[in-house]
């Protein structure tokens, strides 16, 4: 499998599910790429036998566990890189974007760690800046998983946020890193209902999976 476009078939499926979108078939996940099917069948089909993706029968393709953790170290790896050359750099967003597109495949977890922390203690051209809550958790953090992946009941502190377009839909409902939510239950559909500061609410899986989580 050519890695970037195996990568590039994760982090696509993953910011499907961010979306709420429901899973695409192989013609739907060819244009999302921007590719022709033929180009994506071989990595399809070795994400397929890794276990990282499932081919349902209805011909749509979703992530499973294992895939959906590749998929969201690969954003993680986009997001740093993308955030360095615009905050640091000054490049525009959409050219920032696709030179985060063209490093991300290659570029190691020390690296990205690296740049993380570089950029949560520096703001654009050096300045001094407080750590953004919505900093992705780095690689090799201790102790911290996804939200969706925490079973009903257990009680756990939000440590971070990977996917910042839910930022505001997020604190409207009081989910910032620092508080503490507890699991009541999941619902068929992969959505969960939480408790925050004594309220239900219900999120989507693509939105849990974006909540980074400790242990209190």
């Amino acid at each position: 499998m050519e890695t970037s476009c195996g990568e590039d078939i994760l982090e696509v499926l993953l910011c499907n599910e961010y979306e709420g979108r429901s899973p695409p078939d192989r013609g739907q996940l060819a244009h999302l790429l921007g590719k022709e099917l033929e180009e994506i069948t071989g990595s399809l089909v070795e994400l397929s036998g890794s276990g990282a993706v499932t081919l349902h029968s209805d011909g749509t393709i979703a992530l499973s566990m294992s895939g959906r953790t590749d998929a969201r170290r690969v954003v993680q790896r986009h997001r740093v890189l993308q955030r360095f050359f615009y905050e640091m750099l000054g490049m525009a967003p959409d050219k920032a974007s696709r030179e985060a597109c063209i490093l991300e495949h290659n570029i190691s977890d020390e690296a990205i760690t690296r740049l993380g922390n570089y950029i949560q203690g520096a703001g654009p051209r050096g300045k001094e800046r407080p750590g953004a809550y919505h900093n992705p958790p780095l690689p090799g953090t201790p102790c911290r998983t996804p939200l969706l992946t925490c079973e009903v009941g257990v009680t756990v502190r939000v440590a971070g946020i990977f996917d910042m377009g839910n930022i505001h839909r997020l604190l409207d409902l009081g989910i910032v890193p620092g508080e503490e939510v507890v699991i009541r239950r999941k619902l068929g559909n992969g959505a969960m209902v939480v408790e925050v500061k004594g309220c239900e609410v219900a999120i989507s899986p693509g939105v849990a999976d974006s909540i980074c989580v400790e242990k209190t």
